[in-house]
């Protein structure tokens, strides 16, 4: 499957039912650690982002934070390929520790050292996807795992209409050529980050993400540099007028988008925008090869 048709495909991810084997070892918990790296970090980023309420602590390194209550804390480690290197030393670390502790791969060594350890895990479907590819899987996987109500994807199977893809096309057109800078709300600064990782991995671009009102008192002040005009600026949210216009009159090349509590239109249109600059590129979208050329030198 080329990478057009794994991400027209995403939204059906969302209708997913996940099987939790060992479930009679779950419990709800006050505090959760969901380890991440890569792709298999942008479901958790999401997930937090979209239950405010909860406790939770994304987690990208080898090995554990600080956990200062350990009967009430729940570490989940989540890597699709199950072969993430950081994530199983989060779930050994875990295990060691005494901690609640559940699994989320595809496969690969977590899903083993799960059943191993007849530990509460799901496998979630479709080996060999890129990471990135498979945020809905993940998504309903964690949920799952949290007892969450699927309430909060309502919507989210919708088929990938013809604007969404025109909509990404002009997005691309207005950041190709630059380096793209992402600025978000607070609330939103996880969806800023999975605009940036996708536009890594898929369009080979550097790219950034910052928080406003916060970067009105720092970064904004760069803008002054002749380094600005390779800038090309995403604002995501609505109301920021004084924004567009301050770009407008520093003639750095802009766009706003603003999207209703579907969040999944918007993940769609960051995987459809990176696509789309691939190809004006001449990239493949689907390749990550200075990542697997840096982890041969580990």
């Amino acid at each position: 499957m080329n990478y057009r048709d794994l991400i027209l495909n995403l939204p059906n991810q969302f209708k997913y039912q996940p099987e939790i084997i060992n479930a009679d070892k779950l419990r709800p918990f006050k505090h959760i650690i969901i380890a991440g790296m890569g792709g298999s970090r942008l479901a958790p980023d999401i997930l937090k982002m979209l239950r405010p309420d909860l406790d939770i602590h994304i987690h990208s390194n080898f090995g554990l934070p600080v956990v200062r209550d350990d009967a009430n804390t729940l570490v989940i480690a989540n890597s699709y390929s199950g072969n993430t290197a950081e994530t199983i030393s989060v779930a050994q670390e875990a295990l060691k520790q005494g901690l609640p502790l559940a699994i989320v791969a595809s496969g690969g060594k977590l899903i083993e050292f799960a059943a191993a350890n007849h530990l509460p895990h799901i496998v979630i479907p479709e080996q060999n996807l890129p990471p990135r590819t498979a945020i809905g899987y993940s998504l309903v996987a964690l949920a799952a795992l949290l007892g969450l109500d699927r309430d909060i994807f309502a919507g989210w199977q919708t088929p990938v209409s013809d604007e969404l893809v025109q909509q990404s096309k002009d997005i691309a057109e207005i950041l190709q050529g630059g380096i793209p800078l992402i600025y978000c709300a607070d609330q939103y600064k996880e969806l800023g980050y999975v605009w940036k990782t996708i536009l890594n991995e898929t369009a080979k671009v550097p790219a950034f993400c910052n928080r406003y009102p916060e970067f009105f008192h720092n970064e904004i002040a760069s803008y002054d540099s002749t380094l600005a005009k390779q800038l090309r600026v995403l604002v995501i949210g609505a109301n920021q007028e004084r924004l567009l216009n301050f770009l407008k009159e520093k003639n750095i090349p802009h766009t706003n988008i603003v999207f209703d509590s579907n969040i999944a239109s918007a993940i769609i249109l960051v995987h459809l925008t990176a696509l789309a600059l691939a190809e004006i590129a001449g990239m493949d979208p689907l390749s990550t090869p200075a990542i697997d050329e840096f982890k041969k030198l580990a």
